[in-house]
């Protein structure tokens, strides 16, 4: 888990280049502390299915 604030997410992406990870995203706004770990969560999982998805799809 990595704390940020919304600028720190293109630094993130920048230094994490290259590399192969998914990554979920909450906001401090969306919801309580724990609350936020499991929408981060989720979006994680969900961000890992479409890196699948597109690995699998035969070219165009």
């Amino acid at each position: 888990m990595v704390l940020l604030q919304r600028g720190g997410v293109g630094r993130l992406l920048q230094a994490t280049q290259g590399y192969v990870l998914s990554v979920g995203l909450a906001w401090a706004e969306e919801g309580e502390p724990l609350a936020l770990l499991g929408l981060a969560d989720e979006r994680m999982y969900a961000h890992k299915r479409l890196r699948k998805a597109a690995v699998q799809m035969p070219p165009a």
